[in-house]
Formats: structure tokens, C-alpha cells, sequence
């Protein structure tokens, strides 16, 4: 639970950079590019919460586990991805 909590809030400098890099990738479509990433970051919402209802009321016992692992190994890949992907330079 505290690395979590240590992860969200670490989350929160991503959004010093969120409007802007659209703007700096492709300023001519940037609205465009800004929906794109909203749609594709609303899907594991919708995804998740079923999954967390059917891990907690399908079955009948509290996999409290599985679902702080799915979120923490999102979380690790999420970062180690933006960090192997990352540059400096300009497209």
C-alpha cells in the first residue's frame, strides 16, 4: 500500500508534461493526439473496475492480491517503458 501511495503521488509530476507534449509532437494535431491518449487511458478504467468486481464478488472471496499485483506491475512496466522510451530528441 505505501508503494502505491509513493507511485501515485510521484504520478503527479507526468502531469506537468501532459498538455504540452502534444503540442511539442505535433502541433498542427494536437487536440487529435490529446483525445487518442484520454480514449486509450479511459479503457483500462473501464476494463478494471469489472475486473476488480468480478475478482471481489464473482467468486466470493477477497483477491485483494491479485488486484494490488495487476496494479503495481502496471505501474512498474508503465515506467520502465516511459524511461526505455523516452528521448530528448525531436521527430
Amino acid at each position: 500500500m505505501v508503494l502505491v501511495t509513493i507511485g501515485m503521488a510521484l504520478n503527479g509530476f507526468t502531469m506537468i508534461g501532459a498538455s504540452v507534449y502534444q503540442h511539442d509532437f505535433c502541433p498542427e494535431h494536437a487536440g487529435f493526439i490529446f483525445s487518442l491518449g484520454n480514449t486509450a487511458g479511459s479503457l483500462p478504467a473501464i476494463v478494471g473496475v469489472y475486473f476488480v468486481g468480478f475478482l471481489l464478488d464473482g467468486h466470493g472471496a477477497n483477491r485483494w492480491d491479485v488486484i494490488w499485483t495487476t496494479v503495481c506491475t502496471l505501474y512498474f512496466v508503465g515506467a520502465i517503458s516511459f524511461v526505455l522510451l523516452s528521448t530528448h530528441k525531436r521527430f
